[in-house]
């Protein structure tokens, strides 16, 4: 009996760890911004919605939805449901008045609600919770109150009847208007065509190329090359510096009038066309400051060339250079943490030597492995554009522009010079987050 009596207590104590782990933590009280969620056009989330009833097996859907118009006062919104079992789905439309929010939205923006925080979709979320009971149903609701009325988590529970909501991903589609200067090695070529009394245009390039970058600004070398791409005579480069302000303050900001796809030498880019005069300029929208095309009838400039300048190889290429990864595992009902530790002893010969150490959640070292990688120039292209996807990361570590692919399995990943800063796994049976929360790279 009193062995049965150890194993209960041992028992009670072990899922009241759990509990006390899954649960969401208190934080300094963030101010709601009621319906900012409509504010911006191009935002994007998606849900993953688990549902139960007594009798029946778990029914698992993705609900995506995004902002397609807004001014501020009215947005318009668009919505997609499919089931995993493929029996269902569908999508609607609608537009909402931002300054009439309905009851239930104006329920979620009372600033009296208790304060907790999520990690849900790769990122730590200050929500509001609310609590409401109708028709036999408690439901439990998360909402952001940076990007209120986003759902991050929703729980409703009765009689045999269970359903949960998590946000998976969000897109805020917040512009980063220097986005271009972020990242070292990364370079552009451009053309310039220029139109002279009829005779065939004087051609010449430009290339630009991002040298050194701070919290504050950036170093870019920008040289003159004549038509066969060679650096003209007595116009040696010269270095630039750019200083990351706030350009949204400034009153003589142009304002896009459209966004299209426009095809140039360098590939297609999603881009913001600007007017000036009967002028029309392409510049990119993931790269705002990146021109990719313009033709006043006189002079003609096009984007010939775009390197993104990630390095995959850059961690290897310096001794001392170090990662330190957080892993996050959920499945059947349990959470397991573990680190990871990479770092770079020495460079020789061209072949880089580092360690790879695991630890478990109590930060004790379970494996250990020494290898050796061939490395190779870091001259020259480093990663031309194909038309891959940046975007910026938030971690522990701090901001890094990355590389974000999608693949088989539910994973989706950003890497930064190669390093994993950010690995996102959602399946049936589990869901995994990696992130890194320290890192050293020179």
């Amino acid at each position: 009996m009193r062995t049965l009596l150890v194993t209960i207590l041992l028992l009670v104590s072990a899922v009241g760890a759990t509990r006390a782990q899954d649960a969401p933590k208190p934080a300094e009280v963030t101010p709601i911004r009621a319906m900012e969620l409509y504010k911006a056009k191009g935002r994007a989330w998606s849900h993953r919605i688990t549902e139960w009833r007594r009798g029946g097996k778990p029914i698992i859907s993705n609900e995506t939805g995004s902002i397609t118009e807004s001014d501020g006062k009215t947005a318009g919104y668009k919505t997609n449901y499919t089931r995993e079992d493929g029996k269902g789905g569908g999508g609607s439309r609608g537009n909402i008045d931002i300054a009439k929010p309905g009851a239930e939205h104006n329920a979620w923006a009372d600033e009296k609600l208790r304060q907790e925080t999520l990690e849900m979709a790769g990122r730590v979320w200050a929500c509001r919770r609310h609590t409401s009971k109708q028709d036999g149903i408690e439901t439990n609701t998360w909402v952001s109150a940076e990007y209120h009325p986003l759902i991050v988590k929703q729980v409703k529970l009765g009689v045999g009847y269970c359903q949960i909501r998590k946000l998976t991903a969000f897109d805020s589609a917040e512009r980063d208007m220097w986005s271009l200067y972020r990242v070292v090695g990364r370079s552009w070529l451009q053309r310039m065509d220029v139109n002279v009394g009829g005779k065939e245009p004087m051609v010449s390039y430009s290339r630009s190329t991002v040298k050194a970058v701070t919290a504050d600004g950036a170093t870019v070398s920008n040289a003159m090359l004549d038509k066969n791409k060679k650096a003209m005579p007595g116009a040696a480069a010269a270095d630039m510096k750019i200083e990351f302000k706030d350009l949204e303050a400034e009153a003589d900001v142009p304002t896009p009038v459209s966004r299209e796809k426009k095809t140039c030498e360098a590939g297609e880019f999603d881009c913001e066309v600007f007017e000036i005069g009967e002028t029309k300029y392409w510049n990119s929208a993931v790269w705002p400051s990146l021109m990719v095309y313009y033709d006043t009838g006189n002079v003609k400039a096009e984007l010939v060339e775009f390197d993104l300048g990630h390095d995959p190889q850059r961690l290897y290429r310096t001794a001392g250079n170090y990662y330190l990864q957080k892993s996050s595992t959920s499945f059947g009902g349990m959470q397991m943490e573990q680190q990871n530790r990479v770092e770079v002893s020495a460079v020789k010969d061209g072949k880089s030597t580092f360690t790879m150490i695991s630890y478990d959640q109590q930060g004790n070292e379970q494996f250990r492995n020494d290898s050796e990688l061939a490395i190779g120039e870091s001259d020259g292209p480093r990663m031309p554009y194909t038309g891959q996807l940046e975007e910026s990361v938030t971690t522990p570590a701090g901001t890094f522009r990355c590389i974000k692919t999608e693949h088989e399995g539910g994973i989706t990943m950003w890497m930064h010079h190669g390093v994993t800063i950010k690995l996102l796994m959602e399946t049936k049976d589990m869901s995994m987050t990696q992130e890194v929360i320290e890192l050293k790279l020179e």
